[in-house]
């Protein structure tokens, strides 16, 4: 009798250990998958804004003369280059105007239409430059919660002074 209870005994540690033990690799097996998950998520919103600021520095955009449309539906790519690193005065204004493209034409554009963004042309201390008493700016306001934004800030040129172009991407 005594070498019965003894063998439960053992049985019920042995399962109890083994319980415990799965629990605490499933517990750290769903940690492990939403940190990854998450760092996927932030790569994925580096690569996009990262494409989106060399689109806008590196190319004219297409149609290459897209700021003289009147139908902004006519545009397939944005960029506002006149040569690589040098931003076009011209298409600056154009693209902050409201009445020619608003946020939601940017976002079709761009491809970006499940984030929020934030585009524009600081001088290197981080003024946003004007223009015509508007500043060069347009998107969304940056969130104030935290969470996962990227922010891309390339040099370039400007009306033959040093700038920068600031691109700023985060989830709906």
């Amino acid at each position: 009798m005594r070498k019965a209870q003894t063998g439960s005994t053992d049985l019920f540690v042995a399962i109890t250990i083994f319980t415990l033990l799965f629990v605490l690799i499933v517990l750290t097996w769903n940690n492990y998958a939403i940190t990854l998950n998450s760092k996927f998520d932030f790569q994925e919103i580096q690569i996009k804004a990262f494409h989106i600021s060399e689109l806008l520095v590196k190319t004219a955009g297409s149609p290459s003369l897209w700021e003289d449309q009147e139908d902004p539906s006519r545009i397939v790519e944005l960029g506002l280059a006149k040569k690589p690193n040098v931003i076009s005065k011209e298409k600056a204004v154009r693209i902050i105007d409201s009445n020619f493209l608003d946020k939601e034409d940017i976002r079709d554009i761009l491809n970006i239409n499940s984030y929020n963004f934030t585009i524009n042309i600081t001088d290197p201390n981080g003024v946003i430059k004007q223009e015509n008493g508007n500043p060069l700016s347009f998107g969304d306001t940056q969130p104030t919660v935290k969470q996962s934004v990227v922010i891309i800030k390339r040099p370039v040129l400007y009306e033959t002074e040093n700038a920068i172009l600031k691109v700023v991407l985060w989830k709906k």
